[in-house]
Parts: C-alpha cells; structure tokens; sequence
C-alpha cells in the first residue's frame, strides 16, 4: 500500500499543526492506493555520495553554495533532474549495466521495505523516534547544523537501505502531480513522464 489513511493523514494534520518546526502536509498521499510493482530493479543502499558524483561527473554543483558540508561521505547536493538523469547514464557507462532514478512508486516501495506504517520503522505519532532514523530539521537545523548530514550515520530500513527518510530531497524518473494516483494504473505505474517542474 502507497499513501497513508486517512485517519494516518488526519492525525498527522494535527501533529504538524502543533509542532512549528514539522511543515509537512500529507494531503497528497491520498487516496491510500495498492501497487504493484512486477519488475525487480535495484537501490542503492545510500543517497549518492560527494565522491561518487565527482567520479562519474566531474562536478561539484554544491561548491560555494549555502548549507553545505563538504566530504567524501556526505551527500551531493544542488543536483537538478537533467543532471541525476545524466549521472545515471554516465554510471550506466562506466558499469556496463543500466542506471536509473526509481519511480516514486519504486522508491515508496523501497522506502517502507515491506511495511504498511507511517515510517519504515513504525508510526511514530509524536516524532519521537524519528531522530533514530533520520536526519531532519530537530536534529540538523535547530541544532546548528544547517546541511545534509554525512550518509549511512542513522538506522536502515529493514532492506538495508538508509536516508529513505529524511537527509536530502532525491530525485525520481517520474514528475510530481497530486492526483496522480487517483486514476493512475496500479500496475507498475510509471508516473507523469517528463521534466519535473522547476
């Protein structure tokens, strides 16, 4: 399952109501929709790397900007959609075997690894263990610390996978739209193909 309740989404409504620091919105993960994914495709375990970027890039698009950390093993960072796309190609090039930026659904399904809860680790009503597991504005920004955080450093989901929560924003194939799901196949749903808005 994809989304959230809506009594998950209500709840979390007025969570967010009450904690200033917490802007998330969950209307858009209605309706809670079923999926299914028939392809097998692979993740990697962390978002992609500062060193990993440079080697297949050659850039550095986060040079001089604001809320960085500099580091091998800190995430790149200020990467567009052309640019992850062409880091994928390149990468497919290098290996000799196809790289690519999962779907959302894709990601969602890697993200919750099995689960049906709020968060891969549980529901988690009150934040309370979400520091545990990810990196986000109570145990980055309003400690001080204005930037990613190096990756792999907080629990991983029960694939193994880790920052599925929190870190940095990452990128899919397929473009954001609200309603996708509404009418969307729940086959492999590839999602609005095309450019993301910027």
């Amino acid at each position: 399952m994809m989304g959230g309740s809506a009594e998950e989404v209500q709840a979390a409504r007025r969570e967010a109501a009450s904690q200033s620091a917490m802007e998330y919105d969950p209307g858009d993960e209605l309706p809670r929709h079923e999926v299914t994914l028939s392809k097998s495709f692979y993740m990697g375990i962390y978002p992609v790397t500062q060193t990993q970027w440079r080697a297949v890039m050659n850039t550095e698009p986060w040079k001089g900007q604001y809320f960085v950390q500099e580091g091998d093993e800190y995430p790149a960072t200020y990467v567009n959609w052309v640019d992850a796309n062409e880091f994928c190609q390149r990468l497919s090039k290098m290996i000799g075997a196809t790289v690519r930026l999962p779907t959302e659904a894709e990601r969602e399904y890697a993200c919750r690894a099995g689960t049906q809860t709020r968060f891969y680790f549980g529901n988690d009503p009150n934040y309370g263990q979400l520091a545990n597991y990810a990196w986000f504005d109570r145990n980055t920004a309003s400690a001080g610390q204005k930037h990613p955080q190096a990756v792999g450093q907080k629990t991983p989901n029960a694939w193994g996978l880790f920052d599925m929560h929190g870190n940095v924003w990452e990128w899919c194939s397929d473009r954001y739209e609200k309603e996708y799901y509404v009418t969307s196949d729940s086959l492999d749903p590839p999602g609005r193909s095309g450019r993301p808005a910027t």
